[in-house]
């Protein structure tokens, strides 16, 4: 496959994803949790930011393995290639093992990431915000090896949602507040092929809650009674 280094011309995406850092808003509970043996492995970050989880990627893989980070906002990739310079070093690695691309998590070929390359893909509850939620997990299957394992960590809630506060919540990047039901991530991974989820760490959070514990992120009025609660799914294809 041809990589191309610009963001596809898609009207929507482009207009959606247009200043949208989402700096502040998610909830603290993002932990990384991945294994710790991943020597050799092809892993993806999709939302990478600035890169701190693909460093940490990147020393368990090691020599052999590579890791490709994705995100939206060319500033955070910008700044996680030059920080990656010195990241691979302090791993103690004979040359740097990652790449990063600006990219729409719904998109994936425009960071050249081809058919059944990848072994591990990784995103966290960045994935609530996106424009199109079942696509970005489309994208996702695609990429993976059969046998491949997704690792999400996110906010799902425990009853169906409703369709109008779940867009005010993703317009003010309220991750939490966005979380579609639990029922309906189940039945997409499940029609997309994935195995059935394992979730582990479940917690109830509440739907202000932020980047750390003293931040209060900005809610939407919403007659809804719903819990949320943070987990991290197991997926295999």
């Amino acid at each position: 496959m041809r990589r191309r280094t610009d963001l596809p011309l898609d009207p929507e995406l482009s207009a959606y994803y247009s200043n949208k850092i989402f700096e502040y808003n998610f909830a603290s509970m993002c932990k990384m949790s991945v294994p710790l043996h991943l020597e050799g492995l092809r892993v993806l970050d999709i939302g990478c930011r600035r890169g701190k989880g693909v460093f940490k990627l990147s020393a368990r893989v090691g020599d052999t393995g590579h890791v490709i980070g994705i995100d939206w906002t060319e500033d955070h990739i910008a700044e996680a290639k030059q920080r990656s310079e010195r990241a691979w070093r302090e791993s103690g690695l004979s040359r740097n093992n990652m790449e990063f691309h600006v990219a729409y998590p719904e998109d994936l070929s425009t960071a050249g990431i081809a058919d059944e390359s990848i072994d591990l893909a990784f995103v966290n509850s960045v994935v609530n915000l996106a424009y199109d939620y079942d696509r970005v997990f489309a994208e996702i299957y695609r990429v993976l090896k059969p046998g491949g394992l997704l690792i999400c960590e996110t906010v799902l809630a425990n009853v169906e949602r409703d369709e109008s506060t779940m867009a005010k919540a993703r317009e003010i990047g309220n991750n939490v507040q966005s979380a579609p039901s639990k029922a309906h991530f189940d039945v997409l991974v499940s029609k997309l092929g994935f195995q059935e989820p394992t979730y582990l760490d479940a917690s109830v959070v509440e739907a202000d809650a932020g980047f750390k514990h003293t931040y209060k992120a900005p809610t939407v009025e919403s007659d809804e009674q719903v819990v949320f609660v943070a987990s991290v799914a197991h997926l295999r294809k």
